[in-house]
């Protein structure tokens, strides 16, 4: 994605839809360059995570911190701070939200340019992006996890801090 978003910046010609494109840009300056910056400090500069600590509140709430490095971009492992440092949850869902937007709405516009004003396009039932040089499979049956989850985050964390 980071090629691709590059490749958009310096006018590739991708031949891509104009509000793809668009879509594209908008999630990588929402979130995915953070998320590219902070995968790329994970793999290839240090790990990023702030020590773990799990307590509780004075009401008796469960709580986290994990905090993510304050820049992203940090290249030299001796630079990584966490003066405050990032919520490591409160980033993931934030992150986990936009992605999942970006991939709902990317679906939504790829069936609008298949199937330009047909009503039915959205009732054929299932549908599946193949990756890795695969096309769009429209029907048959598809399994997976329902969304949204059965169980919260918040009950997770409850339950595995709670005795």
């Amino acid at each position: 994605m980071n090629e691709l978003v590059n490749g958009l910046k310096k006018g590739v010609n991708y031949k891509l839809d104009v509000e793809l494109t668009t879509m594209l840009l908008r999630y990588w300056e929402d979130v995915g360059a953070r998320l590219k910056g902070y995968r790329d400090q994970t793999n290839h500069r240090a790990i990023i995570l702030s020590n773990c600590v799990a307590f509780r509140t004075a009401t008796g709430t469960p709580g986290l911190r994990m905090l993510l490095p304050d820049d992203y971009n940090e290249t030299k492992p001796s630079e990584i701070g966490y003066q405050p440092g990032i919520p490591l949850m409160t980033f993931a869902l934030f992150s986990f939200e936009k992605t999942l937007r970006l991939v709902n709405d990317l679906v939504e516009r790829m069936i609008d340019l298949m199937a330009p004003g047909d009503p039915e396009a959205r009732r054929s039932g299932t549908f599946s992006i193949l990756m890795r040089g695969g096309g769009i499979t429209m029907g048959g049956p598809i399994t997976g996890e329902a969304v949204p989850f059965p169980e919260a985050v918040s009950d997770i964390v409850k339950k595995a801090t709670t005795r």
